[in-house]
């Protein structure tokens, strides 16, 4: 990926951002998922060492996929039909209602974290972007703990999917640590 491939040269990482380049250590990034997740050093040495190249993406397409992925939810949003059907993943405390209104909210994160991301592609990114793209993480990995998340993801893939976001803000975590 161009702009968060790791030029990795005795385990120190450039991650470039705008006009800088952000350097720092994989052990940093390391450090930082494991605060970020409460493993241990161990278990996020072996997850962040784990991460190959080809997972890697460019920001851009990174946030044109998040972007894709809030179209799509907003697309299941549409179809649901109150009124007409009532929902396997329907309960006293998840109603139909309230179901609509939490993926709208998810849509609305991955919308904001992909366009965080796009915004980091630019020529003129900086560390302000960085640190707004980290609250965007932050704010779609709390959407994953919504009722609708649960009963249409499951946890495995819920847990995935916050591992891959996490592992995303220690990048911009150690990279904005570094200045």
């Amino acid at each position: 990926m161009d702009n968060i491939k790791n030029i990795v040269t005795g385990g120190i990482i450039t991650l470039f951002i705008g006009g800088t380049a952000f350097t720092f250590s994989q052990q940093d990034v390391v450090d930082n998922f494991a605060a970020d997740t409460g493993m241990t050093q161990q278990q996020a040495e072996q997850y962040v060492n784990s991460v190959t190249d080809d997972e890697l993406v460019p920001f851009d397409e990174l946030g044109a996929g998040y972007i894709e992925e809030s179209k799509d939810t907003l697309s299941v949003v549409a179809e649901i039909d109150c009124d007409l059907y009532e929902y396997e993943w329907e309960s006293l405390s998840l109603t139909c209602v309230i179901g609509k209104t939490q993926l709208q909210r998810l849509a609305a994160a991955e919308r904001n974290l992909g366009q965080s991301y796009i915004r980091l592609n630019a020529d003129s990114a900086g560390e302000t972007d960085m640190q707004n793209t980290i609250s965007a993480i932050d704010q779609l990995s709390s959407t994953y703990n919504l009722p609708i998340a649960s009963a249409l993801f499951g946890e495995a893939s819920i847990s995935e999917m916050i591992m891959t976001n996490s592992y995303n803000k220690s990048m911009l975590t150690a990279a904005l640590e570094s200045n």
